[in-house]
């Protein structure tokens, strides 16, 4: 292998015909303005040149979303001959140069995205070695820098561990900083930097330059060395993503040693940190957790030492819970069992947390609102009057999911009412599609959602609202009015009811809509599949 990487060496480069439309910049030259900023892209850099449009009304991934997703849930997988068909699409761009040649291995590449086969790819190569090493970095530089299409980027900075360059080096770190380059990035980069000294300097540079997938996938592919500066800043900074900390809480509680930390904590901002790593840790989920963490009794113990000792945040109240109910189903398992379930019931049981609701019930900032209403009903006590005065006196709220979290019906009546009133009914009401209700422009829609999907409980209420979400353009809020009518008496509808149901169910474009429409026509249960 020595001998054929040995061949780029003294190579000039030349070009390959462009195969992709001209009029898209290349991914490169977009990022390389960011080149130099140790902070996450702007907004008007993270959309890529060829990403596809789409409207409110569809589902797209997120920025490094779908290898991030397929990298965790598996669900990928490519047979030997779709390799060797790759292989040899490659093979003949890299030594024909030509444009079909060109064209025909950039357009399979572009279509689906390398996460599937790249190791396969990266293998096979090695295992034949008769590619021609020159062009092979040729083709790799021309990619890298030209390439406007995301999936053909990825795969030319996989090339990059068999050609390390400080001049590559610079090229994969501009793309590292977009969440979609990140998880390709890594290795290479790794294989150039051999000095552990530095490769976290270069790791902790990525880290600080993605917030989403990305800073996930750094996490989860720690340097080897740590010094104490990075550790500090995982633990109090650098956990946080956009997509779920429970991807990446195992790794930072048990390399960053959380329990450590918290025996001597130095600092506030690391108790509010430990709050939400510990958190993730208990409610498990997509990767390791609180069973996978052998220092969690520790860790546990003397976190709640910490919140005994500092004052009280209705923040930590419940990671405090979560622990007492971990520890209490578990009691037989950790020796210190009962230290942590009588610490944390103490904790639980001081009465300045009914200050504490009381100051965020009355509060005008909207987080400590919330947090304290969570609380409040927690420790079983009321805050529906709370909510409504808020909804009432402030429109712009969206308390509409916690006012229905109740089984009183006239409680449930002075709600429908409040909707009523400051819903623009008219607005929603502009006539059955097949909208998913995604974005901003159906805010109110989703708003609509959160009554709707509760009045099947409390039949006879809200006709207004469920007369407008039948003529919504949304699938969702015309199936949640369905449901709620299916839970009605044929008796007590209300006059023109049923003529009004049979002309929507003659526009309906959706057909398991419009056969739940029939089945309610014809008195038949609801289906709910």
């Amino acid at each position: 292998m020595k001998k054929w990487l040995s061949s780029i060496f003294g190579q000039k480069q030349s070009g390959y015909p462009c195969v992709w439309d001209t009029n898209k910049p290349s991914i490169y030259q977009q990022l390389l303005p960011w080149q130099e900023q140790l902070s996450p892209l702007p907004e008007s850099l993270s959309e890529l040149p060829n990403t596809p449009s789409v409207d409110d009304n569809q589902v797209r991934w997120a920025n490094g979303a779908e290898d991030g997703v397929l990298g965790h849930h598996g669900g990928f997988g490519n047979s030997e001959t779709d390799i060797h068909e790759l292989y040899s699409l490659l093979k003949a761009a890299v030594e024909k140069g030509d444009k079909p040649s060109v064209n025909q291995f950039y357009q399979y590449v572009a279509q689906n995205t390398p996460i599937s086969y790249i190791d396969d790819l990266i293998e096979l190569i090695v295992k034949k070695q008769d590619l021609p090493a020159a062009k092979l970095a040729e083709f790799t530089d021309w990619l890298l820098h030209n390439s406007p299409d995301k999936n053909t980027v990825k795969l030319a900075i996989a090339f990059c561990v068999f050609f390390p360059s400080h001049e590559r080096l610079n090229t994969l770190y501009t793309l590292a900083a977009h969440d979609e380059f990140t998880l390709y990035a890594i290795f290479p980069i790794h294989t150039i930097i051999e000095s552990p000294e530095e490769y976290e300097v270069m790791w902790i540079k990525m880290a600080k330059r993605v917030e989403g997938w990305g800073r996930v996938q750094l996490i989860e592919r720690l340097p080897e060395q740590l010094s104490e500066e990075t550790r500090q800043w995982i633990l109090t900074d650098g956990y946080m993503n956009q997509v779920m900390i429970e991807y990446t809480a195992w790794q930072c509680a048990t390399y960053c040693h959380l329990a450590d930390e918290l025996e001597t904590l130095s600092n506030i901002t690391l108790l509010t940190a430990a709050t939400h790593i510990i958190q993730a840790l208990l409610d498990g989920g997509p990767a390791r957790d609180i069973h996978d963490y052998e220092d969690a009794p520790r860790c546990c113990l003397n976190y709640l030492q910490q919140v005994k000792k500092h004052d009280y945040s209705l923040e930590y109240y419940f990671t405090v819970q979560g622990i007492l109910e971990f520890f209490q189903k578990h009691n037989n398992q950790y020796d210190n069992s009962s230290d942590i379930i009588s610490l944390a019931q103490l904790i639980l049981d001081n009465p300045y947390w009914d200050t504490l609701i009381n100051h965020g019930l009355n509060s005008h900032d909207s987080s400590l609102f919330r947090q304290a209403t969570y609380v409040a009903k927690s420790r079983k006590q009321d805050v529906f009057p709370y909510l409504y005065e808020k909804q009432y006196t402030q429109p712009e709220n969206n308390l509409w999911y916690e006012l229905m979290q109740t089984d009183d019906i006239e409680k449930v009546k002075q709600v429908a009412a409040l909707a009523e009133e400051q819903f623009a009914l008219d607005e929603i009401a502009t006539g059955p599609r097949d909208d998913l209700g995604i974005g901003s422009n159906y805010l109110p829609h989703g708003q609509l959602d959160f009554i709707l999907q509760e009045l099947h409980r409390f039949p006879g209420i809200g006709f207004p609202l469920i007369q407008c979400a039948l003529q919504s353009p949304v699938v969702r809020n015309r199936n949640m009015a369905l449901k709620a009518l299916f839970s009605w008496k044929r008796e007590t509808w209300p006059e023109g009811l049923e003529a009004f149901l049979a002309n929507c169910y003659e526009v309906e474009p959706n057909q398991e809509t419009k056969q739940r429409f029939d089945s309610l026509l014809k008195g038949l249960p609801f289906d709910d599949t």
